[in-house]
């Protein structure tokens, strides 16, 4: 994996929370078909099982499949439990993570 730093972005809706990454808009249905962690959507700021989708759909994004199932767990604590619960923009690099979560196999 070449790229390491990420804009993620997400935004409260009425119905349904939404999600970006550097600018393009992440669906749930891809990670839904992977494991079903949180039917209702995309959720971050905590830990639980709306951030765990999360994790998963953006892992899938940057990652290799089976890497994203390994590492989302993770990712969802390093990262997204970390984010405020209300709209937000932030800038990731995840190469220490990266670096961490693979000294770990």
């Amino acid at each position: 994996m070449a790229k390491t730093t990420f804009l993620i972005a997400g935004e409260r809706g009425y119905s349904k929370n939404k999600l970006w990454l550097d600018g393009k808009e992440i669906l749930p249905e891809k990670s839904l078909r992977i494991s079903n962690h949180s039917p209702d959507g995309f959720e971050w700021g905590y830990m639980g099982s709306g951030p765990a989708q999360t994790a998963l759909a953006l892992c899938l994004e940057i990652m290799d499949p089976d890497q994203a199932v390994a590492m989302h767990q993770a990712f969802k604590m390093a990262f997204v439990a970390q984010w405020q619960e209300d709209n937000f923009s932030v800038i990731i690099d995840i190469q220490a993570f990266l670096d961490e979560q693979l000294s770990l196999d």
